[in-house]
């Protein structure tokens, strides 16, 4: 078995309109010539397969109908990419996730050493919502999300989010000035014009893409959006041809930190200027620097940062919200006398700025 620190992680994200043999056929030819590396796939589908082999027509809101389409749909999916990837000498295997499935930072740990262990006795993980069993109350907002997060958690070296259009166009790419963005940063997205979804069968669009991929681009993971019906389009990227829209990445940060930064917040905190310069410095958050505090939310939960009304961090609290309410603004001496167990509001290595 080659040796596995040696190999960098790619996660390719599918999108439900690339989901026909030809491309599934182009997209298992590339990833048999990459053995150097290790190849995740995020797939979208279920729900589109089933809805045209049930032949039914529903809302997205409408989610009896939406878990019966993806029942049936998660084995159209599995067998078209298993019957695509066995001609290429290659066996997938299926994980199915939920939101609160990676919310929960035992579950998730777990999730990430089962994908470990497919990777190491070379089975493509073909990763995908669990949407049979999720609700509005435990869903990812599309699968772009789910895609993010599963290169954040398997600490990923790359993200291909493959779509049926070439990349990012300046606006829409259907009118004569549109033209290509090969490579995007910050400063580049608010200038573009990006439509919404129109696919019905599909829960995303280019601007929920980019939205994750800027995400991701935050973390540390460079992402490149592109054309997934194109011919050996997964070698060729990989290989650095400058092909799609190219979101170039800020400097990677710790596990930890972007499993913070990607968990859902149950509050948020309000803090001063002073607090904010503190967590600049690599400090912790004093209870003396919180100014509000809204929410429910207890002790090792996730919750928002904002200074001036601007989300500048997340956090892992020690405090529950009924306590910080009451010690909010107080000096660490003062709140010692009535909690001697009392330190911080939040460790300093719990803390996650957002750049």
């Amino acid at each position: 078995m080659p040796d596995k620190t040696l190999k960098k992680r790619i996660v390719i994200k599918i999108g439900t309109r690339l989901l026909v043999d030809e491309n599934i056929k182009n997209i298992s030819k590339s990833i048999a010539k990459l053995s150097n590396y290790d190849i995740i796939v995020v797939s979208s589908g279920a729900i589109g397969l089933g809805n045209k082999a049930l032949n039914a027509k529903f809302k997205h809101e409408d989610d009896i109908m939406r878990n019966l389409a993806a029942a049936v749909g998660q084995t159209k999916v599995m067998d078209l990419y298993e019957k695509n990837l066995s001609k290429q000498k290659m066996q997938a295997g299926q994980v199915l996730i939920t939101k609160n499935d990676l919310i929960n930072r035992s579950s998730f740990l777990q999730i990430k050493q089962v994908i470990e262990n497919m990777l190491d006795h070379n089975i493509i993980p073909i990763i995908n919502e669990n949407d049979t069993i999720k609700s509005r109350f435990n869903k990812f907002k599309d699968n772009d999300q789910v895609a993010i997060e599963i290169a954040s958690k398997m600490q990923a070296d790359l993200l291909i989010m493959l779509t049926n259009v070439e990349g990012v166009f300046t606006s829409d790419p259907k009118k004569g000035d549109a033209a290509l963005v090969k490579e995007l940063g910050q400063e580049k997205l608010g200038n573009l014009k990006i439509g919404k979804k129109t696919d019905k069968d599909s829960t995303g669009g280019m601007h929920t893409k980019l939205g994750a991929a800027m995400l991701a681009s935050n973390i540390g993971i460079p992402v490149i959006i592109a054309d997934g019906s194109k011919q050996a389009i997964v070698e060729k990227l990989i290989k650095g041809q400058k092909l799609g829209t190219t979101i170039q990445s800020e400097e990677k940060i710790k596990s930890k930190k972007r499993w913070i930064l990607l968990t859902k917040e149950k509050g948020c905190i309000e803090i001063d200027e002073g607090a904010y310069k503190a967590l600049q410095s690599d400090k912790s958050l004093l209870a003396i620097g919180v100014k509000k505090v809204d929410g429910n939310f207890l002790v090792n939960d996730v919750v928002d940062i904002t200074c001036k009304g601007k989300k500048i961090a997340k956090a892992i609290t020690d405090c529950n919200s009924d306590i910080l309410q009451f010690i909010q603004g107080k000096k660490t001496e003062e709140i010692k006398k009535t909690m001697p167990s009392y330190n911080s509001v939040a460790k300093h290595e719990n803390v996650a700025l957002i750049k």
